[in-house]
């Protein structure tokens, strides 16, 4: 599966930023955008990615496992 590097992007920001909002502010972009782009990723993957809390989004043990792949993938 070839999922684009956009999304995975999007959905790094999203976490390390804790909201859609303020990913979308540091992307410059929509944040229906980075919603929409989030949604497709999950929809690719068949799994929930994030979850939202009173304390801002946290990710899923799958969101964890796709973050931790975000990571090492950057890091080569």
């Amino acid at each position: 599966m070839d999922i684009p590097h956009q999304r995975l992007a999007y959905f790094r920001v999203t976490l390390e930023s804790g909201s859609v909002r303020r990913a979308a502010s540091r992307l410059n972009i929509a944040p229906s955008a980075v919603s929409r782009q989030i949604a497709l990723l999950e929809e690719a993957l068949g799994a929930t990615l994030m979850e939202r809390q009173r304390g801002g989004i946290r990710p899923t043990p799958v969101g964890e496992m796709l973050l931790e792949y975000c990571e090492r993938r950057s890091a080569l």
